[in-house]
């Protein structure tokens, strides 16, 4: 490894090393926002249960009771913004795991780099 070249890489580690200090932060700050929008989904879901109409309003006259499945279905309409924002925090937190992932993966190797090139030193005297 060039001299240059590992200047470059100690300034890349000094900088993976300064973004892990904040990425727990971020990570508690991601799922607690999934956390919050699984629990607003519950609520919204809950609420859309206890609303979902028994009889069918589209044919009141027969007095026809919808089915569970019909009354599930009711819910997932009714709920949808909720589930939408579920996903996103969902996906928001995923991502910054993956974040995570993939600087620890970037500062495994370019610590294997920093220790190879100090064995090149220590054997080329």
């Amino acid at each position: 490894m060039k001299p240059e070249e590992r200047g470059e890489v100690a300034a890349r580690v000094l900088a993976l090393a300064r973004e892990f200090h904040t990425m727990p932060d971020q990570i508690k700050v991601t799922r607690e926002k999934a956390d919050e929008a699984q629990k607003n989904l519950d609520r919204a879901r809950a609420r859309s249960r206890v609303k979902a109409p028994i009889i069918d309003p589209e044919d009141p006259e027969r007095r026809r009771k919808l089915t569970a499945e019909d009354r599930d279905a009711y819910v997932v309409l009714d709920t949808e913004d909720e589930f939408d924002a579920w996903l996103v925090a969902n996906a928001a937190h995923e991502y910054q795991k993956d974040r995570v992932r993939a600087r620890d993966k970037e500062l495994s190797a370019l610590q294997t780099l920093q220790a190879d090139a100090r064995q090149e030193m220590r054997i080329l005297g």
